[in-house]
């Protein structure tokens, strides 16, 4: 995320050095692109990281779901009270090894001693943020885990059922017919 910002704040001072020409080419005041160039310069960085850290996030939550749930297998089933799921089947073994083998980013230690004294690097306003930042980069955001012990009910135990030896693995082998025949 910040490699983006910082790549978006270069990018944009690249741009405002060509703002004669661009204002020239697309018929606007050159004032108005030395405007939105001097918002583009601290608003496109801002914009950059937050867009950029979402989707880290969300690449960091597909992980976990993959290792949680499994992988998607195409297998439509009908439970007995009308509902349709996708049957998951786990995941490869390197595929998991992969993701479990991350290691999360290392925190600075922030804590204080016996008296309640903060040790000598996080004393000043420099040392406070840097903890902060610590804080909010280090540890583990999405945790792995294996999705079957925490807010699942009974209700949802087929759905991460595997498939079966003597089952159909086609996508409506387990559909049943909406209406009698």
């Amino acid at each position: 995320s910040i490699g983006m910002a910082a790549i978006t704040f270069y990018g944009v001072l690249w741009l405002l050095g060509a703002n004669d020409e661009i204002s020239a080419f697309f018929q606007i005041s050159l004032n108005w692109t030395t405007y939105i160039g001097r918002v583009l310069v601290l608003a496109g960085p801002v914009i950059a990281y937050i867009i950029t850290y979402r989707i880290c996030l969300g690449l960091q939550r597909s992980d976990a779901a993959v290792i949680g749930h499994g992988v998607e297998s195409g297998v439509i089933k009908r439970l007995p009270h009308g509902e349709f799921i996708e049957v998951h089947t786990p995941a490869a073994e390197d595929i998991e090894a992969h993701v479990r083998g991350k290691e999360a980013i290392r925190q600075v230690e922030i804590g204080s001693d016996d008296e309640g004294i903060p040790p000598r690097g996080m004393r000043g306003p420099l040392g406070k943020l840097r903890g902060r930042m610590s804080k909010a980069y280090g540890g583990e955001k999405i945790p792995l885990d294996d999705g079957h012990g925490r807010g699942h009910g009974e209700e949802h135990a087929e759905e991460h059922a595997e498939i079966g030896p003597g089952e159909d693995a086609s996508p409506l082998a387990s559909r049943k017919p909406d209406r009698p025949s």
